[in-house]
Order: C-alpha cells, then structure tokens, then sequence
C-alpha cells in the first residue's frame, strides 16, 4: 500500500526511505527528460515535504532514491543517468545541502522485451544493464527476457539477476565512478539532456 502524498514528508521525518520512481511515466510515453523532469521534481518534493515535516535538509536528502528507466539506445540512457545526477546535485547545492550523490536505481524498460522472439531480450536486457552501469546506477533491475509472455520462469528470474551482476562485478565495468567523464560524444549527449 503506498503511502499518500501528504506522509511522505512524515515518513522521511520518521526515518523512512522514500523510492520514487520513473515507470509509470516512462510506460505511459514519457521522453526521456521529462522522466528525468517528473522524477526529480517528485524528488526534490519529497525532499522538502521531510524538512517541512521537521527532518533536516541533509537527512532528508539522505532517504530520497529515485528510479530511472534504460531504454533501448545505449548512449542516450547513459547520458540521461549521468543528466539526473548532475541536475540533482545543482538542485541539492541551490538549496544549501551538502554534497550528496543520487541514491539511482535503474531498471531496462518494458518497451525493451519482445514477445515473438524471448530470447533475443537477452541482449537487450544486457545493453540495458551496460548502460546502467556505465550511467553509474547505484542498483539494477534488469527485466526476465520472457517477462513480455507472461509469468517469468525461473530460468528467466536468474538471467535477470545475473546479468547486471557479471557485467558489473565480473567484468569491473562498475569499478570506474564515471565511464563517460571526458569523453566529448557523452559529455555533450548528457548537457543536450
């Protein structure tokens, strides 16, 4: 049961975690920065609603994670992850709080999963777990490749958990803070969103 707008400020007040996240807008049709937009302004609302309810600016930035989708252009989903966290941030620093880093979860979109070809969401959900990583997400859902079918078997539970866990601890790809910093192509893609 989730919680009315008018707690939250009481939850986050009381200790709580507050996730806010993107899917609902990104499954309705949303672009790319107007999920970024929806969701740190639900943030930052947030954020405000637990110092007005008598928690301080920095531990009320504290319980506030937010969820992004990865969609299926790589790049553009990286560049969108990395947007969120510096935009974040300015707001944090316009408000006077201390340097904290965005709590980001990400999840591979629904629009990603192919029901006439299950399998082939293997790699979909890969490239999604990739962008994921390299867009610095704290936590990863990658979706079952046969979620488009229905019920996932377990099969399919245990590809999705393992898929973000070898490209991230297997491989090392989550060992780099920011894979994109400096590189003039994502650097530029991340302003323009």
């Amino acid at each position: 049961c989730a919680p009315d707008e008018a707690s939250i400020g009481a939850l986050i007040a009381g200790g709580a975690v507050v996730s806010l996240s993107s899917e609902a807008w990104a499954a309705a049709g949303a672009t790319g920065p107007q999920e970024i937009g929806w969701t740190l302004a639900a943030g930052l609302r947030a954020v405000r609603e637990g110092v007005e309810a008598g928690a301080s600016l920095d531990n009320a930035v504290a319980r506030v994670r937010l969820t992004l989708c990865v969609r299926r252009e790589v790049f553009p989903s990286i560049a969108r992850l990395r947007a969120a966290r510096v935009l974040w941030g300015r707001a944090l620093a316009s408000w006077g709080a201390s340097p904290r880093s965005l709590s980001l979860r990400a999840v591979t979109h629904p629009g990603l999963l192919s029901a006439g070809d299950p399998w082939v969401n293997l790699l979909r959900g890969s490239h999604g777990a990739f962008a994921a990583i390299a867009g610095g997400a704290d936590r990863i859902e990658v979706l079952p490749f046969d979620g488009a079918l229905g019920q996932p078997d377990a099969l399919a539970r245990r590809m999705a958990r393992n898929t973000s866990q070898i490209l991230g601890l297997e491989s090392h790809l989550g060992r780099v803070r920011d894979p994109g910093a400096g590189s003039w192509f994502l650097e530029s893609l991340t302003a323009r969103t």
